[in-house]
């Protein structure tokens, strides 16, 4: 063990381990920074109860965390900086397995109206805001794609195709379906998995013409959006709606789309939002406890 961590940690004692998280360059910033404010948390939780940082008073205050993905985030950090702290001492083992025995809350996933903006509300979106950032919503609803993944598209890779679509304007079923010429994105998602999407022909033109991109889609000046930027202007604006809606969020905004108001399968959403299996799908857009029928016993 660090000789600057031995005498800390007899009887049971344990460093100031918000000054631990910090020494953590094995890491990326953003998550040695999450990490220090876990763990100034736990300081303060110790200071506030006038109790020493010990092993004892950190499951402790662990398992008074009851938000599901705060305690998951702590237990992260927690066992990152115990592994530090107790690098090369024989009790690592026995800490961790410790640690395991708290019961871990599974995050709550299910996409609530808070959670999303209706289509019409997209529509508002797009209004309020400058045509650019307009142009970028309409994509990324229409797509259902992650923020990194509708940034990462690329000229070369989007395709114009003559496909056959549903206009469920009509109302008679036998004359919704059209050929129309769309264009068709390949993109690489999550998991490095490559899938298609498709956007309207004069969607894409419009976003052509205004951004003037070399390689990507969505330019400034030669350079790629970044998430960052898109993610605090469409938050910004989403407010208008009445609801504070980040860029991913338009993704379920999408995944509701289809299930509401398209009245697509859970198996059609998964396909749609490339999901790697239908459970995912189910946690996001399954409310409550399916009938008989939604499982094909009926």
């Amino acid at each position: 063990m660090d000789k600057t961590y031995a005498v800390a940690t007899q009887n049971n004692q344990l460093p100031d381990l918000a000054a631990v998280a910090g020494t953590l360059y094995s890491i990326s910033k953003k998550s040695r920074e999450t990490y220090k404010h876990a763990m100034s948390s736990y300081r303060k939780y110790c200071e506030s109860k006038n109790i020493p940082q010990s092993m004892d008073t950190l499951v402790q205050w662990l398992e008074s965390q009851h938000a599901p993905s705060t305690k998951l985030v702590y237990t992260a950090a927690i066992k990152k900086i115990l592994c530090e702290v107790f690098r090369f001492d024989p009790r690592l083992q026995g800490i961790l397995y410790s640690l395991s025995s708290i019961k871990k809350p599974k995050p709550d996933k299910t996409v609530t109206t808070s959670k999303y903006l209706t289509k019409s509300e997209v529509d508002t979106l797009i209004k309020a805001m400058p045509k650019k950032y307009g142009l970028m919503v309409s994509v990324l609803f229409w797509t259902g794609l992650r923020i990194s993944e509708c940034l990462n598209i690329e000229l070369s890779k989007c395709t114009l195709v003559k496909c056959e679509v549903i206009d469920s304007k009509i109302k008679d079923k036998k004359k919704q379906k059209k050929i129309k010429e769309v264009y068709e994105i390949r993109v690489i998602g999550k998991g490095n998995k490559a899938h298609t999407v498709y956007v309207t022909k004069e969607l894409f033109t419009a976003c052509n013409k205004l951004f003037q991109g070399k390689v990507f889609l969505f330019e400034h000046e030669g350079v790629r959006f970044t998430r960052e930027h898109v993610t605090r202007t469409i938050m910004y604006y989403s407010e208008l709606t009445g609801k504070k809606i980040s860029a991913h969020k338009l993704r379920h905004s999408k995944g509701m789309f289809l299930k509401d108001e398209m009245g697509l399968s859970i198996e059609q959403i998964q396909r749609a939002l490339n999901h790697s299996n239908m459970s995912t799908t189910a946690d996001f857009y399954i409310h409550g406890k399916p009938d008989a029928s939604a499982q094909g016993i009926i």
